[in-house]
Order: structure tokens, then C-alpha cells, then sequence
């Protein structure tokens, strides 16, 4: 910046302060001369020569002047032509909107994004009230902002705005704003100007991954193919749209289910009675049929009535229009390459057009659905095999008891013959493997399906171990183990059922003598803080610590399975009917080393079913043995 006393203009004022200065000297000297009484003549010369003295002063000295603040001018004239030329491409080529309002709350200025934001032309936003050019509702929040940026002179930043506008009067859109105060020199405020950049892609990016995680979660809770579609649809509906129809077919081609929700309670007969009637018209140019038949999305922005007569019959095609069908998008859903269904999302007159981005959504929702559909499938085919494998272990008990009695029969009739005993040893314990495999799969099943029947009551801890020890005599003979007991001399009493408590003891005696065979097992049952603690060891090949954690899954073997064999139930029933009793159940074990399972069981609870919530039915029990 230059000085008061360097500027053009400064230099120039002093200099005719000069000149007038010299002026005045000359009007003196010619009154002295006149006072004097000179002559004319020597009047005239000596004014004559005074007065070019002063004219070459003026001419030297405001001259340079006069030409230092031309060159001044012009610079400046052209620093505000670069400034203005930078202002008018900032306005035009800003991918926001950019306005400016004066302190009447005037437009004085916008640039094109704006003017398409309001459907107004630029030139006629100038001059104009704000109330003029917005809808009340934005009117009010732009009011707000930009008073309160006059009055304190500070920037507002970030502030988020909603808002429908007319440009888009279906559509709900969102923007970033941020004003900023325009000052003088002197720094009084004489402006605001605000900058607005839509943000309403983005907020629905969110909003559609958020859609998608509940769909996710919502579709995955139920294994009923008409409770899924009725999800779908409330989840598409009015969130997204107005009305949805989801279609699934059967495995003949025919359709199976049909859902339609719409987001006016007083269409949706209208839309019900659509649905009932619908085509599917898998040569039809558009819509639910050509999507079955093809496998290929649909996405229709704008549904003429020509379009409708061309695909639907005059009825269905008279209901559409009574629905005012005018954006839709008809996404199939695959399962295994194949179509198993379509989702219809539908928008009328009202509501937004269907863009890209909503197809996409679609499709996605699309496949959720179809992956719902499929699971519940299969979750049937698997319950029906499992109620038939669950029948077929029923019908196989009574030839295997039987076979059991007519066994023990055979052992007291054959005395000591030592080659009819081997036999009957082996029938025994073919018989008693028979009867566990039938048993392990028949609470497989009902575990599964969550129809565990739980018999409370007053259990001798102490008492159902020493049972347990003289069944496996016979057993424990064989694999060439000793067992030892560790129990206390006084009974262990708690409130639980009998037979699943003997079935995990029995399980783990199983697991020990398999794993550990030719080498001791301890068996034990004491208290622990009010809770009952049982616990199986044994010193056999041990389990490593990378597969202790999963040693309790269904179906799991650690092991090799042509050394020792087994179906991998008897540890993942366990743990479950420890759950199930309100215990835990855990192992301690190194490879090599052996292993040690503890059951620690919980406190002694009052008699009743009231404190034991499981699904009960009227079923027979099962005995393990």
C-alpha cells in the first residue's frame, strides 16, 4: 500500500496548492508595481514575464500529476475488470449454488445452479425478496441464517436443510449451506452470500445402505415364505415407494404367493384386486411376466397408458390407471440360476420417478429376498427329512429292545460256554451301540427343532454318578479302563431333569473310554459356591488347544476318523442340554495329555416348570439305554 503523501493524488494537490500560491504572489507584485506608478509598458512586460513563470511552474508541475493519476485510474479501472471477470467465472462455472442478498434481503446476484434449484432465471432472481422466490417453508430457515449473519458478521458453516422444492414438488431434497458475510474496506457488513450444495445422492446412499442392513435382519428372521414377502413389501413401502407387489412361484411355474401393500389404505383393494388378477404373460413386451421370463430386471421411468392397454387386459389395465401407475421398476429374484419370483416397486403422480440408483436398491433388495426364500426352502426340506429320519430312529426302538431282552435271556441260558458268551457280548454291545446312535439322533432332531422336553425335580447328584458307573462296568471291562470315583459322603440334591443329566454324564463316560481307552478315568461330582460340578477325565490322546474351541460343534471330529469312530453328536448334545439345564460346560486338555470336561450346573431352584422355559408337547420319554 502507498502513503498518504506518495498517492498520484496527493502529489497533485499539493501541486496546484502551489500554482495558486504563485498566482497569488503575481496578483501582489503587480499591485506593488501599480502603487510604484510605472508605466504601462513596463506594466505589461513585467506581467507578461510573471505570468509564464507561473505557467511553466503549472505546466511542470501539474502535468506529471495529471498523467501519474490517469495511469492510476487505469489500473485500478482494470484490477476491477480482473476482479469482476474472476467473480462473474466463480458464479458461472461454481458446480454449487452461489447467491448473494443485500440487506433488504434482496437478491443481488446468482449464478445457474441456483436459478435451476428455484426454476427461475438469473436475471429475474435480482431485486427480489426472498419471500418472492422461495416456498414459505425455505423462505423462513434462509431468512433465519442470513439475519443472523448480518448481526454478528460471522460465517455460518454446515448447516443441513430439507426441503421440497418447486422444481421437484414430489421429492424431498437435502442440501449443505454456508453463508458468509461481504464487508467494505472499512469491514461493515453490506452483503451475505451463500453458497448451497445438494447432498440429497449422498443422504440417499446412506439411507439405502441402512435399508439394505434392516432388510437383511428382518428378512432373516423368519423361515415362512408369505412372512417374508409381507416384510419385503413393508420395508419397500412408503419408505421408498408407494405400493410394492411381490410375486413367488412355484416349483410348477405357477404362482404360489402373491403380496401387495400400498401406502393409501383406501387403494389398496384397488391394488389387491390388481394382483389377483394380473397376467403373467411371458411374451407380453413389459412387465411381471417378461421379468419371470427373462430373468432380467425392468425399469419403466415413465408408464404411459398405451404401455398398460399393451399389456394388460381393459380391466386390470382400468385398475392401474384408478392407481395412477406412472414409474415402476420389476426386479427378479434368482436362487440357484433360477427365477423364483419378482418384486414390483411402484411410484404414481405423487411420488418421486424412479431413478438408476432405486434400481439398483432394488435388485439388491431383490436378492435378500430370494436368499430368504431359499433358506426357508431348504429349512422344510430339512425338517421334513429330519421328522422322517426322526420316525424311521422311533420305529427302529422296539426291534432293538427286544433284541436287548432276548440277548439277556441267551446269557442266562448258555451258562459258561466261553464261544456263546463272546457271541452274546458282542450282541449286547452292538445292540447298546445301535440303541445310542438311535437315541443320539432322535434328540438331534429335537434339538433342532427346538422341541427339547425338560422333566424337573429332585435329583442325588451323588447317587446318578455311582449309577452311572455300575451301568459302564461292562463297558469299561472291554476298553480296558479303570474308573475311579470322587464323590462326597453326603448327597449333592438339586432341582433338574434326571435323564438329561444321565445323558451327559453317559456321553462324556462315551467320549473318555473311546479317547482314552486301556488307560483310568476318574469320574466325580461335588459343591462349588451353591453350584453342582461334575467333571469326566480321562488320559488319553488329548485335544489341541486350536480345536478345543470348537470340539463341541455339531457333527465335529478332531480326530481321525478310520482310528476312532463315532457321528460327532455326542459332545454338541451335551453341551446343549447343559444350556438347556441353565449350565456350562467346558474342556481342559494338551495333545497327548488327556482330557479333563466339567459341567458346572446351577443352583438348586424351586420344583415347578415355571422355572424352566422350553417348548413343551405330549411325547413319550426316551430312554437312553
Amino acid at each position: 500500500m502507498l502513503d498518504a503523501d506518495q498517492r498520484p493524488s496527493a502529489r497533485f494537490a499539493r501541486k496546484v496548492v502551489l500554482g495558486i500560491m504563485l498566482a497569488v504572489l503575481l496578483a501582489v507584485v503587480m499591485a506593488a508595481l501599480v502603487a510604484w506608478g510605472m508605466t504601462a509598458r513596463w506594466h505589461v512586460l513585467a506581467i507578461g514575464t510573471l505570468g509564464m513563470i507561473i505557467v511553466v511552474a503549472l505546466v511542470l508541475g501539474v502535468l506529471q500529476p495529471m498523467r501519474s493519476l490517469y495511469e492510476a485510474t487505469q489500473e485500478a479501472v482494470r484490477r476491477k475488470d480482473e476482479a469482476l471477470s474472476l467473480l462473474d467465472g466463480l458464479f458461472a462455472c461454481a458446480p454449487f449454488g452461489i447467491s448473494v442478498l443485500d440487506k433488504d434481503m434482496r437478491f443481488v446476484r446468482v449464478n445457474e445452479v441456483i436459478a435451476r434449484i428455484d426454476a427461475l432465471p438469473e436475471e429475474e432472481h435480482v431485486g427480489r425478496a426472498i419471500h418472492e422466490v422461495l416456498p414459505p417453508t425455505l423462505a423462513a430457515q434462509v431468512l433465519d441464517r442470513v439475519g443472523q449473519c448480518f448481526k454478528t458478521g460471522e460465517p455460518i458453516l454446515d448447516l443441513p436443510m430439507s426441503v421440497i422444492l418447486p422444481s421437484a414438488p414430489a421429492q424431498l431434497r437435502h442440501f449443505m449451506a454456508n453463508s458468509f458475510p461481504v464487508r467494505t474496506p472499512e469491514g461493515r457488513v453490506i452483503a451475505v452470500a451463500t453458497s448451497v450444495q445438494e447432498v440429497t445422492e449422498s443422504m440417499q446412499g446412506e439411507r439405502r445402505k441402512c435399508f439394505l442392513a434392516e432388510a437383511s435382519s428382518a428378512l432373516a428372521e423368519s423361515f415362512d415364505t408369505h412372512t417374508t414377502l409381507k416384510k419385503v413389501a413393508a420395508l419397500a413401502v412408503p419408505s421408498i415407494v408407494e405400493w410394492c407387489v411381490c410375486t413367488v412361484l412355484g416349483r410348477n411355474g405357477r404362482l404360489e404367493a402373491v403380496v401387495s401393500t400400498h401406502a393409501d389404505p383406501t387403494c389398496q383393494p384397488l391394488l389387491d384386486e390388481l394382483s389377483a388378477h394380473y397376467p403373467v404373460d411371458h411374451s407380453a413386451p413389459h412387465g411381471l411376466g417378461k421379468v419371470l421370463a427373462t430373468g432380467e430386471p425392468e425399469f419403466l421411468p415413465l408408464v404411459t397408458e398405451e404401455m398398460l392397454a399393451a399389456v394388460l387386459p381393459p380391466a386390470c389395465a382400468l385398475l392401474a390407471t384408478r392407481l395412477r401407475l406412472r414409474s415402476c421398476i420389476t426386479v427378479p429374484m434368482l436362487a440357484q440360476g433360477r427365477v423364483i419370483g419378482a418384486i414390483s416397486l411402484v411410484n404414481g403422480p405423487y411420488g418421486r420417478p424412479l431413478g438408476p440408483s432405486d434400481l439398483d436398491m432394488a435388485t439388491l433388495l431383490a436378492q435378500r429376498a430370494a436368499l430368504a426364500i431359499e433358506n426357508a426352502r431348504l429349512h422344510r426340506e430339512a425338517q421334513e427329512a429330519l421328522d422322517s429320519l426322526s420316525m424311521g430312529a422311533h420305529e427302529l426302538k422296539s426291534p432293538l429292545c427286544s433284541l436287548l431282552l432276548n440277548a439277556q435271556m441267551l446269557e442266562r441260558s448258555i451258562g459258561e460256554r466261553p464261544v456263546e458268551r463272546r457271541i452274546v457280548e458282542e450282541i449286547f454291545a452292538l445292540t447298546k451301540r445301535m440303541t445310542t446312535l438311535v437315541n443320539y439322533q432322535l434328540d438331534n432332531t429335537k434339538i433342532g427343532a427346538g422341541k427339547l422336553v425338560l422333566e424337573p425335580g429332585e435329583v442325588d447328584l451323588v447317587t446318578l454318578v455311582r449309577d452311572v458307573a455300575d451301568r459302564f462296568q461292562r463297558e469299561l471291562g472291554q476298553a480296558g479302563c479303570s474308573l475311579a470315583l470322587h464323590v462326597p459322603d453326603h448327597p449333592v440334591v438339586m432341582i433338574l431333569d434326571r435323564l438329561r443329566v444321565e445323558q451327559v454324564v453317559t456321553n462324556l463316560m462315551t467320549n473318555a473310554m473311546k479317547y482314552g481307552k486301556g488307560k483310568p478315568i476318574d469320574l466325580g461330582v461335588h459343591e462349588q459356591a451353591g453350584r453342582a460340578v461334575l467333571f469326566v477325565r480321562d488320559r488319553g490322546v488329548g485335544i489341541a488347544p486350536a480345536d478345543q474351541a470348537r470340539i463341541f460343534g455339531r457333527f465335529v471330529r478332531v480326530h481321525a476318523e478310520e482310528k476312532f469312530s463315532g457321528t460327532g453328536l455326542g459332545l454338541w448334545i451335551a453341551r446343549r442340554l447343559v444350556e438347556a439345564l441353565g449350565g456350562q460346560i467346558r474342556v481342559e486338555s494338551e495333545a497327548g495329555k488327556g482330557a479333563t470336561f466339567t459341567v458346572e450346573l446351577p443352583p438348586q431352584r424351586s420344583v415347578g416348570m415355571d422355572s424352566f422355559q422350553f417348548h413343551r408337547e405330549p411325547e413319550a420319554r426316551i430312554p437312553l439305554q
